[in-house]
């Protein structure tokens, strides 16, 4: 069995390894404070920016903000890059 750990992601120093025998999963909140959400926001590529705008509703522009936010994180972190480094290819 493995372990349980808590991470939080505002270490901006912390980097993430996956060996070959293991497998992550996680789970975030989408309720996130309008300061939290601002963060992730600055993170996104132009692309990105353009399609959370199309979004009709506030709530749901800002769960994609901060899916995309949080998916940018993680992926930094593996890739010991920026968030706005993460590229997603269309």
């Amino acid at each position: 069995m493995g372990k349980n750990r808590h991470l939080t992601l505002d270490d901006p120093h912390k980097y993430l390894t996956l060996k070959s025998d293991e497998i992550h999963i996680w789970r975030a909140s989408s309720d996130l404070l309008s300061t939290e959400i601002e963060r992730f926001e600055q993170a996104l590529s132009d692309d990105e920016l353009k399609r959370a705008c199309r979004y009709v509703f506030m709530k749901d522009r800002n769960r994609f903000i901060t899916g995309r936010g949080i998916l940018r994180t993680i992926l930094g972190l593996y890739l010991k890059n920026g968030t706005r480094s993460v590229a997603f290819p269309l």
